[in-house]
């Protein structure tokens, strides 16, 4: 929601001042699309959910900021630096190039991560982050987050017909090294092709699951060896030749050898739902919507009503009391019913 919502901020942002003006910004069958019209198209179609996120926008930097949790220019930059290794393998020339084709800069995209930051900090500030909590999850979530399972790396050559299939093979068996070369050339395995058809530290079940023929396949050959015969696969008319590069066994995690990866993913199990900040950072906050098209649809989510409005205050005071609550009845637990479980009977 976030990203989307900043995107559509940037382009209505210069709404107001540029609605009067005459710009063109397409030309179709030589009719002119006006700026003006471009814009009014933006504010009906995602006006709404812009005008949201912008108010939100600014109320969790606020909250951030009172609470001196803004995220420092190093913690973006550190940021930026894993979203060009997550996406670009740290590339920075193709990194400048998704920026250029989404029409973003540096500061467009710095003033977004701080926000995400800033959110994210809120939403865990009241987590205890010591060895022993820290522990205590790894311990309960080390086998299904933390351990590696058994896993290969392999590459493969797709083609669409057996006979091409067979040629390879024979081709190979002279030519080894020859396999990541031919993949890019002529595999239609769009995935792979450009990494020379390598898929690299697989776990085998999610192999198996997959591809059951490619899973078969590979634990049959030894290492660097190639298949010697077509693996046909069940879900497309298409033929595999594959080449086991390394197969490596089930690793056990450590604790102290990933405790910044454990506080990481405590952290992000554990943090308050968004829901739970957004009631937060708007509970006693003053949120004004100016404009007529945009006060019923957007101002409710930012104005907590009053349900003792225009009661008499004798009433109010009553209702701040509380009511009376009775002490809990005992109950014999040899009595209870045994809770259930998933799967349980």
């Amino acid at each position: 929601m976030a990203k989307r919502g900043l995107w559509m901020v940037l382009l209505l942002g210069g709404a107001g001042l540029l609605s009067g003006c005459s710009t063109v910004v397409a030309r179709v069958n030589g009719t002119n699309i006006s700026q003006k019209e471009f814009y009014e198209e933006l504010e009906r179609a995602q006006g709404q959910q812009v005008l949201q996120m912008t108010i939100l926008k600014h109320l969790v930097i606020e909250k951030a900021t009172a609470e001196k949790l803004l995220p420092t220019p190093e913690e973006i930059q550190a940021r930026l630096d894993e979203l060009k290794k997550e996406r670009f393998e740290g590339d920075d020339a193709k990194f400048r190039a998704w920026m250029k084709a989404s029409s973003l800069d540096d500061t467009i995209l710095v003033d977004q991560i701080r926000y995400e930051l800033a959110a994210f900090k809120l939403r865990t500030r009241r987590l205890k982050t010591d060895d022993a909590e820290l522990k205590k999850f790894f311990d309960e979530n080390h086998a299904a987050l933390f351990d590696k399972p058994a896993r290969v790396s392999f590459r493969q050559i797709v083609v669409p017909e057996k006979a091409q299939a067979d040629k390879l093979i024979a081709q190979l068996n002279n030519e080894n090294e020859m396999f990541a070369q031919l993949a890019r050339q002529i595999s239609v395995d769009s995935s792979s092709k450009e990494n020379g058809g390598l898929y690299e530290d697989i776990p085998w079940d999610a192999v198996k699951q997959q591809e059951p023929a490619i899973h078969d396949a590979l634990k049959g050959l030894a290492k660097n060896q190639i298949t010697q015969k077509a693996v046909q696969l069940r879900r497309a008319p298409l033929f595999v030749v594959l080449k086991l590069i390394d197969s490596k066994p089930p690793e056990p995690a450590v604790f102290d050898k990933l405790k910044a990866e454990v506080k990481q993913a405590y952290l992000q199990q554990s943090a308050t739902s968004e829901q739970e900040l957004l009631a937060e950072v708007t509970k006693g906050a003053n949120v004004v919507v100016l404009a007529e098209r945009y006060k019923e649809s957007v101002q409710p989510a930012f104005t907590a009503p009053d349900p003792t409005a225009g009661l008499p205050d004798a009433v109010k005071k009553d209702l701040e009391k509380g009511p009376d609550i009775a002490p809990p009845t005992p109950i014999d637990e040899k009595s209870m019913p045994k809770p259930l479980t998933p799967g349980g009977n």
